[in-house]
């Protein structure tokens, strides 16, 4: 059975680390599902090779080894973020890669991502209460990852 391959998108630069660390806790949870498969992004810890700049090498993974090649993109859009745009475009626009944008339901989201919702079908926006590890966050992403995998 091939398992769905699902990347975990969110703000990095400017988010706190309180929210960094509930992402790890989602992509943790993500992992015990044996149905999936996370295509993780990397952070700025690589070093420059090949001649590439560290920029590069970190564009490069995640656009094409992530974005690309997921079957389901998750993001929590609860911070702005301009990378987590570009990856949104090159899903949503490029590959029509199925995505979930979660948010936090008080957060003040910008016109284009809701606008994307309403136009493409396989766009989602969920609003969570606290976190994006709350029970039914959760529930709701497993519910979307058995569609995907037809169980």
């Amino acid at each position: 059975m091939r398992k769905v391959k699902i990347y975990v998108g969110c703000a990095l630069t400017h988010a706190p680390n309180s929210f960094k660390q509930v992402i790890e806790e989602l992509k943790t949870v993500l992992r015990k599902h044996e149905d999936v498969e996370l295509l993780d992004f990397i952070d700025g810890s690589v070093e420059p090779k090949n001649g590439l700049s560290i920029e590069s090498q970190i564009y490069f993974h995640d656009i094409h080894n992530c974005v690309e090649r997921a079957d389901l993109l998750i993001t929590d859009v609860t911070y702005p973020s301009i990378g987590l745009g570009w990856e949104l475009g090159a899903a949503v626009e490029r590959c029509g890669t199925p995505t979930i944008m979660c948010v936090q339901g008080n957060t003040l989201l910008s016109r284009l991502p809701r606008g994307a919702a309403q136009l493409r079908d396989y766009v989602t926006l969920y609003k969570y209460n606290e976190s994006i590890v709350e029970k039914e966050c959760i529930e709701y992403l497993f519910q979307r990852i058995k569609i995907l995998t037809g169980k």
